[in-house]
């Protein structure tokens, strides 16, 4: 199996973006409950475009992607530093500090050294 490795995200700032933002509906009934508040009845979603300015946009690397306000947003979503790497069949990130092997030969006595220790399985064969 071969694993693949992709950047976690990219960020890129961009000057001036359309926004389309679902926002919901709501109607007042004219009712009011015990307390005297309106009591409003959900009609719908209606979809809102705006402009805004200065915002950053930051993809994915399964093809999705999300806009940012502000570096304020992006502080507190931990994306204002650069993306790690990831492996994608497992998710998990790859830092200098993973278990990769130093060497070849490493990696063969990694792989081929006994789960448990060679006392135990001994042991159980007796």
């Amino acid at each position: 199996m071969v694993a693949t490795t992709k950047r976690a995200y990219e960020v890129e700032r961009v000057d001036k973006h359309t926004l389309v933002e679902q926002v919901a509906q709501f109607e007042d009934t004219g009712e009011k409950t015990r307390l005297g508040k309106p009591i409003n009845r959900f009609t719908g979603f209606k979809q809102e475009k705006r402009v805004v300015s200065d915002g950053f946009m930051v993809y994915f690397p399964r093809g999705h992607s999300i806009y940012v306000e502000n570096e304020d947003a992006l502080k507190r979503l931990h994306m204002d530093t650069e993306g790690g790497l990831i492996d994608m069949a497992t998710g998990l990130e790859i830092t200098a500090e993973s278990d990769q092997p130093a060497s070849l030969k490493d990696a063969v006595s990694r792989s081929t050294r006994p789960t448990r220790g060679v006392d135990d399985v001994i042991k159980e064969l007796e």
